[in-house]
Formats: C-alpha cells, sequence, structure tokens
C-alpha cells in the first residue's frame, strides 16, 4: 500500500495538471481539499492594504491601569520621581486622595488614553489625523507635516499639542504643552508641564501598533517606552459616554 504523503502528491500533480487524480482514501482526500482551500485563500495583511491609512474603529487587546515600560521593570523615576510616585500610592490607597480623572470626568491626556478599555475611531484627512476616543468623550487633532506653535503661543492642555509627519509608513506624533491635571496612568504616575510625548504609530499585518515614548525630566531620569496596540473592530460605534452615568462593559468584546 502506498504510504498517505506519497498519495497526496501524486494526486496534487494531477490537480495542477489539469487532471483528475484517481480514487482516494478518505485521508489523503481530505488533506488535497485542505491543501487546495489553503492557496486559495489570499493572505490579508492590513498593512499591505495601505499602510498610511489608519481609518477605522480600533481596540485595545491589552488595556491596563498601569503603564509599564516595553520590557518589563519600573518607568525610571529620578528623585522627585520617586517621592511623587510613592505619595500617590499612599493617599490613593488610604482614600486621602482619588484618581481625579474618574472623580471629575477629565480628559486622561496622552498615554494613558490609548490605553483605555473603550474603542477610538481614527478619521484620516490628506493634513491631518482626527483620533475620536470614546472613553470621556476626548478627541485629538494630530496636524500632519505641521510645526508647533511658539511656545508662548502654547496654551497647556489636557491633551497637549499635537503634529506629526511620517517616517516610511509610520506616523511620528509629537506632542507638548501639557498641563499637570491629571497623573500619566490611574495608579498615579506624575508628571509634570514639561512633559514631552513621541509615539510611533504604524499598522501591522493584524493591527496598529502605538510605541510611546515618554519624556519628563521633572519626574523621570531618562525617556521611557511603553507599547499599545490595537485590533480593527468595524464590529463596533463609538458611544456616548456620560460622566456620572452607567457606561457599557467591554470585557467580552476585549476578548475577540
Amino acid at each position: 500500500m502506498r504510504a498517505k504523503s506519497e498519495e497526496t502528491s501524486e494526486a496534487m500533480k494531477e490537480f495542477q495538471l489539469g487532471r483528475r487524480p484517481g480514487r482516494l482514501s478518505p485521508k489523503a482526500a481530505g488533506l488535497v481539499c485542505a491543501t487546495i482551500a489553503a492557496a486559495l485563500v489570499p493572505v490579508y495583511s492590513l498593512a499591505a492594504v495601505d499602510g498610511r491609512d489608519f481609518s477605522g474603529i480600533w481596540l485595545n487587546t491589552v488595556p491596563t491601569a498601569r503603564l509599564t515600560p516595553v520590557g518589563g521593570g519600573a518607568p525610571p523615576f529620578n528623585d522627585a520621581g520617586k517621592a511623587a510616585f510613592a505619595k500617590a500610592q499612599a493617599d490613593l490607597k488610604s482614600g486621602k486622595t482619588v484618581d481625579v480623572v474618574k472623580k471629575y470626568c477629565l480628559p486622561e491626556g496622552v498615554p494613558r488614553l490609548m490605553s483605555a478599555p473603550y474603542p477610538m475611531q481614527i478619521v484620516q484627512a490628506q493634513n491631518q489625523l482626527n483620533i475620536i476616543h470614546e472613553s470621556h468623550h476626548t478627541f485629538r487633532v494630530v496636524l500632519m507635516d505641521a510645526k508647533h506653535l511658539n511656545e508662548d503661543e502654547i496654551i497647556e492642555s489636557f491633551m497637549g499639542d499635537s503634529v506629526a509627519h511620517w517616517d516610511g509608513d509610520t506616523a511620528v506624533i509629537d506632542t507638548l504643552g501639557f498641563n499637570d491635571s491629571q497623573p500619566l496612568d490611574a495608579a498615579g504616575l506624575p508628571h509634570g508641564t514639561k512633559l514631552h510625548i513621541v509615539e510611533r504609530m504604524r499598522k501591522t499585518a493584524d493591527g496598529l501598533e502605538d510605541l510611546i515614548t515618554i519624556e519628563d525630566p521633572e519626574f523621570y531620569s531618562k525617556p521611557w517606552t511603553v507599547k499599545a496596540v490595537f485590533k480593527p473592530r468595524p464590529d463596533l460605534s463609538i458611544q456616548e459616554y456620560a460622566c456620572g452615568e452607567p457606561h457599557r462593559a467591554l470585557t467580552q468584546a476585549s476578548k475577540k
């Protein structure tokens, strides 16, 4: 009796030559059908469609309340940062203070907003990226190939002033001009008004990756990077987020 691999190989040759193969065993027939089906299904890559088109609805694959540097470990605090974070942790634990973002429904800022458990929608135009976040109904306007305003013209804000340029198919987003009214994350990571954020956002084969580098010499000894990964979710839509009202849970959606 012929070996199954030999039988399957001969049958595939017959198919490739446009001829009908002889009678096959059930197992060999199944292998042939599976091989043909796999050949007929194109390999789909989001990045291959248009590397510079980020349009669509995206959901963070691993939303988190605490930012962790790429590679693990603690953020590179300087002495002021260590003291500020230790105080924030103690005050949160004792109830002496609260997460002001949640209590007062403040904009989460960057990078915290990029780790939220709610979808975001990117609406892209030729000269800007418009990022609409369901969380706290916040939006970002990122101007492409533009320069920041002069320092004395920038009004400090929760979301900062964002401009970007393309590095190949990677959008390099530069943001500064933050106020210091909210922490970097729900755990109380500190930042000041000199916070400078640089994001490298790009499409991958199956989603969107955002490498976010944080620089703030007031609290950190060197720049450090966190990563957010998003999956396309065309089945979702941006819904209303009303402060003080119950909001939908996306626990199951995030597992898809």
